[in-house]
């Protein structure tokens, strides 16, 4: 096929084109390239004899809900006949339990979550072309700037560590390329909505033990109590930051890093995310595991002589 990915620089979508170009004809696209899901007038030339969209562009609500919008819009447009679109765990909220494709959406206070769920609505409106909803739990990956990059700079600063009861909820990772596995096969398999978890979840004070270790530090644990006054001196902090980025580097930077109320609710948060519909219908489940793929992702920091 001849497919168009948006958000085809980011880190997701850069796999999934490593990954698609085996066997499709591949065009990344983002604002590098000169396409802003935004701005209608730059999806035209983008959708030119594309068969299908893989929509992996993610920079905040107008990006994600008017620029899913727009997408759709031009890509019925430019005849294009299969949309798969990347979306998140984040539209189940505070669900628990083993959170399965039939769980309500309800975002709750996420506004992440809010506006891949409005997104998801737009999506699943289509009627005349096939669509195919993707939502992965927690990816990470050489590169990820989130999970692996933001969480091993925390460890560093101290602004994360054991967490005791604070940090026994579920970190359901799935690797990257595994998602992009799941991408690549929903451009030909049955259209639905689909979880991509990963192969085994594991506590968040194990998975940032493990972290810790591969990066060779040894953080002190950080008590409930510390962790709730850290997140309230925290937002001040990160306002102010914000608002005048030229003052970022003089406010102290373990603060900066502080989890909010948020990510402490996620930290506690028991919720994992079966894939047996995509392995039933997809012939999808993750290869990737933990071990491999921290270990994989933690080369990938360390500098290059």
């Amino acid at each position: 096929m001849r497919v168009l990915v948006t958000g085809g620089h980011g880190f997701i979508g850069r796999a999934a084109c490593a990954r698609l170009a085996a066997g499709h004809s591949v065009r990344a696209a983002s604002r590098r390239s000169g396409l802003d899901v935004t701005r209608p007038e730059t999806l035209p030339p983008a959708l030119a004899g594309v068969e299908a969209v893989v929509h992996a562009a993610v920079e905040g609500r107008a990006s994600i809900v008017e620029g899913t919008a727009n997408l759709l819009a031009a890509a019925r447009a430019a005849g294009v006949r299969r949309f798969v679109h990347l979306s998140s765990v984040a539209v189940y909220g505070a669900a628990e339990g083993a959170v399965r494709e039939d769980t309500p959406r309800a975002p709750g206070d996420s506004a992440y979550g809010r506006w891949k769920a409005e997104a998801e609505a737009l999506v699943e409106a289509v009627t005349d072309f096939e669509v195919v909803i993707l939502r992965p739990a927690l990816v990470y990956g050489p590169g990820d700037p989130l999970w692996i990059g933001r969480m091993a700079r925390r460890l560093a600063l101290g602004a994360l560590g054991p967490l005791g009861a604070a940090g026994e909820g579920l970190a359901d990772l799935v690797h990257v390329r595994d998602v992009a596995e799941a991408i690549a096969l929903a451009l030909t398999g049955p259209p639905g909505l689909y979880n991509l978890g990963g192969p085994a979840p594991v506590t968040w004070n194990e998975y940032l033990a493990r972290l810790a270790a591969g990066l060779g530090l040894a953080p002190r644990p950080l008590s409930p109590a510390e962790l709730a006054w850290r997140a309230r001196l925290a937002l001040p902090v990160k306002a102010l930051a914000r608002a005048l980025p030229p003052l970022a580097p003089l406010l102290p930077a373990a603060l900066r890093e502080s989890p909010g109320a948020g990510e402490l609710a996620l930290f506690r948060r028991r919720a994992r995310y079966p894939w047996e519909k995509a392995e039933a219908a997809l012939g999808w489940a993750p290869r990737i595991g933990l071990d491999e793929g921290l270990a994989e992702s933690l080369a990938a920091l360390r500098p290059r002589e």
